[in-house]
């Protein structure tokens, strides 16, 4: 197994960041800038793409921290971690003042999760294929 390289290390810093920015917001009884009293159209359109965009964020930054894993490993676990934390945070609004825990959040951010290292595999596919394009023509 290889060792993390620099840019895996500063991956997992952001990857932590990410972390606290959604721990934060969690903790919050209402969401700045956002009309949480308006449950019906654009402001809830908006809050659950939120969802998904903030875990597939930390998805996609888990994977590139454990770059130096084998792929499958590095997919897994960054799909485990980011729908642990998923699950931790849907927990954690349990007991924050005017937040609910919602099983539907944690799916919306599982498509997120999901989204994220799938947009990854398919950069991946492309990237090896056009090194491979480039260098069997040189």
């Amino acid at each position: 197994m290889r060792t993390p390289s620099g840019p895996q290390f500063v991956a997992l810093l952001l990857a932590a960041s990410v972390m606290s920015v959604i721990f934060y917001y969690s903790s919050q009884s209402t969401t700045p800038g956002i009309v949480v009293e308006e449950k019906e159209g654009l402001s809830l359109a908006i809050r659950k793409l939120a969802h998904a965009v903030e875990f597939g964020s930390l998805a996609f930054v888990l994977r590139d921290a454990f770059g130096f894993l084998i792929r499958p490993l590095a997919f897994t676990l960054s799909f485990a971690i980011a729908l642990g934390y998923a699950a931790g945070d849907e927990w954690h609004q349990r007991f924050t003042p005017g937040r609910y825990a919602s099983v539907l959040d944690v799916f919306i951010d599982t498509g997120g999760i999901v989204a994220a290292l799938v947009l990854w595999w398919i950069a991946e596919l492309y990237l090896t294929r056009r090194r491979a394009m480039g260098t069997a023509t040189r």
